[in-house]
């Protein structure tokens, strides 16, 4: 189906989150979007998943049931569904997010593209930073940084996999295992409280499932991002003390406001208030969507 032939009226249905998921991954196809849908809808539709559901050949969770993934939220907010995209054209995937937004217009969507150096420059890299994010260098080496941190990553570890939600409906995610650790190192204080519990537990042992049965060393494709979650986790106040009586006052006073950061985001992440905030879909809740770098 092309763009055109994509209504408004198509997308008002009785799951309206599942159309709006395809509608997604049918203008992204039309842009040539290098796109992952990631977040919530994502690790709702990987509950259940066992073994059988695997398909490494093809880079494929094939569900044997289209997964209950609710459009509302148990906070009575509106799930979104948020798209990374790893093109380095900005223009086409601002293009991309004004046709998303022009097509759905009952289920937020986020198209969000990842830092680039050879776009970017450096001047964004220096911005106060919340969120653990990736980012492609001049040479098309990628990333993922935190403030002075900065761990090289395979492109193998991003690589496109495929959710098939049913017969008719699929889209495109990361590798169960690249999704997992997203959950676990997006933030400097680790996974999000709302993140926490069973869903959490589920998507370690989705991770598990799949590197056991793809031949693939998953340790040399998904080490590096461990070791940026360890270092991340090692942002301790121990080695900011030992700075300070060391008298290395520049680093010193970096690492404090990035424990400082660090511990702020635990606790704005874990106050009921402020997630109801973020995830509502009024004016601060557009706003707070479209602010963040999620990923």
């Amino acid at each position: 189906m092309s763009i055109a032939s994509i209504s408004r009226s198509e997308t008002a249905v009785s799951d309206e989150l599942l159309h709006a998921a395809t509608v997604t991954e049918q203008v992204c196809r039309e842009y040539e979007l290098d796109h992952r849908i990631v977040g919530g809808f994502v690790t709702d539709a990987l509950v259940g998943v066992n073994e059988a559901n695997i398909d490494t050949e093809n880079k494929a969770i094939v569900l044997d049931v289209a997964p209950n993934i609710p459009a509302v939220r148990v906070n009575g907010t509106i799930r979104d569904i948020d798209v990374i995209a790893y093109n380095a054209d900005p223009k086409r995937i601002k293009q991309a997010g004004r046709v998303l937004g022009s097509l759905i217009t009952r289920v937020p969507v986020g198209l969000f593209s990842i830092l680039r150096e050879d776009i970017q420059g450096h001047k964004k890299l220096h911005m106060p930073q919340l969120y653990a994010k990736q980012i492609v260098d001049s040479e098309g080496g990628l990333s993922l940084f935190y403030d002075h941190i900065r761990q090289p990553l395979s492109w193998d570890a991003v690589e496109p996999w495929r959710i098939e939600l049913d017969p008719d409906h699929s889209v495109t995610v990361l590798n169960p295992a690249a999704h997992m650790l997203s959950y676990l190192t997006r933030l400097p204080s680790g996974a999000k409280e709302k993140d926490k519990g069973p869903k959490l537990s589920h998507l370690v042992e989705v991770a598990r499932m799949v590197s056991d049965v793809d031949p693939r060393d998953y340790d040399e494709i998904f080490g590096p991002w461990l070791d940026f979650g360890q270092e991340l986790a090692n942002l301790d106040k121990s080695r900011i003390a030992s700075d300070l009586r060391q008298r290395k006052l520049g680093q010193a006073t970096h690492d404090t406001w990035t424990l400082f950061k660090k511990n702020l985001v635990k606790r704005l992440q874990s106050s009921e208030s402020v997630v109801n905030i973020v995830q509502g879909n009024g004016l601060l809740g557009s706003l707070a969507v479209h602010s963040l770098v999620r990923f």
